[in-house]
């Protein structure tokens, strides 16, 4: 499929690091508003610590950056996380409630939106497309698949956001974070190839139903 032209675009990061992250100063999303500063890459920056500030950054926090900028968001998430969600400073968040916060973002990118998970088994964001609520998908996930440093995330994304900001295609971006962290379990995948991946779950589903009746009626024939 072909991909979305994110020059128009802004990276909306929004980073919630440990007490004792922050004792070692161990802030990637800071690293990142650096760098970003260096090649020319709009951006916003967030700080929260619970679902509160987190509301509040996806919420009026967000609004008030599209119009400042005058931009679109690619949401960007740096915290720490694991498979079943992520794990603010005070309050841990999983997927499920995740995706109900991104939803009126979701709605109002109509399947543009890209979320960048910067987390331990980020990839795993994944599943929080695979639903039947009738809403567009994302456009892409991006994360990696296992536990993963800081210093290969802020490595990573910073040449992943540089080549997507020179008009490079999502396999390309990955491909090159991929190559300068060292780091190979970075992926991404189409909201659509997600959904697609649910409807053949569900039939499969249907199939193994309709052959445990049809066992069943064999059964009772006996």
């Amino acid at each position: 499929m072909s991909d979305i032209d994110y020059k128009n675009g802004f990276v909306y990061i929004i980073e919630s690091p440990s007490n004792n992250d922050l004792d070692k100063n161990v802030v990637e999303g800071r690293y990142l508003s650096r760098a970003f500063k260096y090649n020319d890459i709009p951006y916003k920056y967030n700080f929260v610590s619970d679902l509160q500030t987190l509301e509040i950054a996806l919420g009026s926090g967000l609004e008030k950056a599209c119009n400042q900028l005058n931009k679109f968001p690619i949401l960007h998430l740096t915290m720490h996380g694991d498979q079943d969600g992520i794990k603010l400073n005070k309050e841990y968040i999983q997927w499920g409630q995740l995706y109900q916060l991104l939803l009126p973002l979701k709605q109002y990118m109509n399947g543009g939106l890209i979320v960048c998970m910067s987390t331990c088994q980020g990839f795993t964001a994944r599943i929080m497309d695979k639903n039947n609520d009738g809403e567009p998908p994302f456009f892409a996930i991006v994360g990696n698949r296992k536990v993963v440093s800081y210093a290969d995330c802020a490595v990573a994304y910073i040449t992943f956001y540089r080549s997507l900001f020179q008009g490079k295609r999502l396999s390309h971006c990955v491909k090159k974070m991929r190559i300068a962290s060292g780091n190979n379990d970075f992926i991404f995948q189409y909201g659509v190839e997600i959904k697609k991946e649910m409807w053949d779950e569900y039939l499969e589903d249907l199939e193994k139903v309709k052959n445990i009746k049809t066992n069943l009626l064999c059964m009772g024939d006996l």
